[in-house]
């Protein structure tokens, strides 16, 4: 199984696939595609630094799924819906039992969030732009389910997710 969490910076999805991590009853991994990209390059990537970046997400998710582990949660930010569609279809070559979820918030819950993230995480200043950025983005043709996490915990997000998997929505 392949979980993937995906949103603007700050919605929660790193607390939330490392909760997912220990909660969900599979042996699972959490695979964090900003950190990987972040290795990559330190600025803004472009699109052959992204598909390098992609490249060690599948190739990292398929050898986890070939050792011990039952599922696979993959978290980052992704830049279009296009994008993340083609990924979806790689994802889907490597386990056919993929979900996701993509996570949201209001303006003011990111801005608090991002208030109370380490030095070396936050967006600072940038938040709002960033936000608008990512809000403009492309999601007419949605995959999996969309989660606003505005004014819930980790916890009750992390059920809602259980729950979702439990009933397949989110389901690719």
């Amino acid at each position: 199984m392949i979980l993937l969490i995906h949103g603007n910076a700050g919605v929660g999805k790193s607390t939330v696939a490392q909760m997912l991590n220990e909660t969900i009853p599979q042996e699972s991994i959490v695979v964090e595609v900003d950190k990987l990209r972040y290795n990559v390059v330190d600025q803004r990537v472009n699109t052959t630094q992204l598909d390098l970046v992609d490249q060690q997400v599948l190739t990292a998710t398929k050898a986890f799924l070939d050792t011990k582990y039952e599922a696979v949660i993959i978290e980052g930010v992704y830049p279009s819906q296009k994008h993340l569609n083609k990924v979806v279809e790689q994802l889907h070559k490597i386990d056919p039992e993929v979900y996701v979820y993509r996570l949201d918030c209001s303006l003011r819950e990111n801005v608090k969030r991002d208030e109370n993230r380490d030095d070396d995480l936050t967006v600072g200043k940038q938040v709002k732009e960033v936000f608008k950025e990512f809000d403009q983005l492309e999601h007419k043709e949605e995959l999996g389910e969309v989660i606003d996490t505005t004014g819930l915990t980790p916890k009750v997000t992390i059920d809602k997710i259980e729950d979702l998997i439990k009933n397949r929505k989110g389901s690719v």
